[in-house]
């Protein structure tokens, strides 16, 4: 699936398969700006245990 990297932040992000949580794979460039920007605004994400399968 292709998408713009704003478009991760809509609550209407594949919303009907369970949001940004299904994620499985990410660019490490986007990942990283995503990380970033997480950072820069506290986001509380970045404080919780990771999620194993």
């Amino acid at each position: 699936m292709d998408h713009g990297k704003h478009f991760i932040a809509s609550k209407k992000f594949i919303a009907a398969e369970g949001g940004p949580g299904r994620i499985v794979w990410l660019p490490k460039l986007l990942k990283e700006q995503l990380l970033e920007f997480l950072g820069e605004v506290g986001h509380p994400v970045l404080g919780m245990e990771p999620f194993d399968m």
